[in-house]
């Protein structure tokens, strides 16, 4: 079967990624009000999809390279995802970290000593806070994402490599179905993710993004078996409108469900609810395994394609936000108001950092090439 680049994929990530940064402005300015909206509750699920991302490419690597030792590979695979956001992780580290300092001497909340901030950021710098440490200093609320991230890429990927196809089909689902056990014999995790192991983000981060990611390492296994090709093969042009039309509605049904709103607060916790990551899962095949393919010079998908690079910029740019949140909470206008400034403020700030970083590495570039 010929392959074509698609790019859906990149418009599913800004949709997504909307999701979330609307489910934080949910949680972070109108949870603490007599009787918020609640639309965008159960945005916190839109992290799933990334998840299940990053474990179809970490699998589709593992099956297609066979140039290193397994274990080689891996140190490979982690180097080259520290690489992608190295740079602007630490570039954001440094403006939360003076942001956070400001908005404090704003506020005339007391600062400590600048030394002893620094060594309480040791966590973020290092990506330990995965690993059962303590926050750091300036609580970056979405860095926990690439921590969870390099810890599933670490765990799995030389089982992968080592297993390639068998890994998809019997060794993921079990460690998938271990872990969504762990999760629900505790979901309500999420809404208080110091329960489980005191001030960590265990659960929230390492176990979730553990069975996120080898579901994405089945969904790979799926789209690139010979049974799924031979009958793409021979589906008619009539049969594939009508599976993207029932993916299409599989999709608007898991966007709809997380930004709907539920009626009323629930007194336990944030439910994690498996039917929509069944629903994402199964909505996922069809675009993942190139049956929205689209040519690669189409206007739309080049245009997916760039607010899918930026938007991998919006986790970043919601930390820079949330350094200098406090100042927008107290501010006398409507939650509209408050909404609007909360979404552009963290594109504004997503596109610059990305340019920043797109600066650096055309830096280091000329740089290694002069040397």
């Amino acid at each position: 079967m010929i392959i074509k680049r698609n790019y859906l994929i990149d418009f599913l990530r800004l949709i997504f990624c909307l999701v979330i940064i609307n489910y934080h402005f949910f949680s972070h300015f109108l949870l603490d009000i007599s009787d918020p909206p609640y639309f965008f509750s159960r945005g916190y699920m839109g992290d799933e999809f990334f998840f299940i991302i990053a474990g179809f490419y970490l699998q589709k690597a593992a099956v297609t390279d066979n140039s290193l030792s397994p274990y080689l590979w891996n140190i490979n695979q982690l180097w080259e995802r520290l690489k992608n956001i190295a740079i602007p992780y630490y570039i954001t580290w440094m403006i939360c970290f003076l942001g956070v300092r400001f908005t404090n001497s704003h506020m005339g909340t007391a600062n400590r000593p600048v030394f002893l901030d620094l060594a309480d950021s040791i966590y973020e710098l290092f990506f330990l806070e995965m690993f059962g440490f303590i926050r750091g200093f300036y609580s970056n609320q979405v860095g926990w994402f690439f921590s969870a991230l390099l810890i599933s890429t670490f765990l799995i990927g030389p089982i992968a490599k080592c297993f390639k196809k068998t890994f998809s089909f019997y060794i993921a689902p079990v460690i998938a179905l271990f872990s969504y056990g762990m999760l629900y014999l505790n979901y309500n995790f999420l809404w208080n993710p110091y329960s489980i192991i005191g001030s960590t983000f265990f659960m929230k981060g390492t176990i979730r993004a553990l069975a996120a990611v080898c579901v994405g390492c089945i969904i790979h296994g799926i789209s690139s078996s010979r049974f799924f090709e031979e009958k793409c093969n021979h589906l008619s042009n009539t049969m594939k409108r009508g599976i993207v039309i029932g993916d299409i509605f599989l999709w608007i049904l898991v966007v709809a469900y997380m930004v709907y709103p539920f009626s009323s607060r629930s007194g336990d916790g944030v439910y994690y609810d498996y039917a929509v990551i069944m629903l994402m899962t199964i909505a996922l095949i069809p675009v993942l395994g190139n049956l929205y393919a689209n040519e690669s010079n189409d206007v739309l998908s080049k245009v997916a394609k760039v607010v899918g690079k930026y938007s991998f910029y919006a986790y970043f740019g919601q930390a820079i936000f949330y350094s200098f949140d406090k100042l927008i909470t107290t501010m006398d206008i409507s939650k509209v108001e408050k909404a609007v400034i909360h979404n552009t403020s963290i594109f504004i700030i997503s596109i610059m950092l990305a340019l920043l970083t797109k600066t650096i590495n055309k830096m280091f570039y000329h740089i290694n090439s002069a040397s």
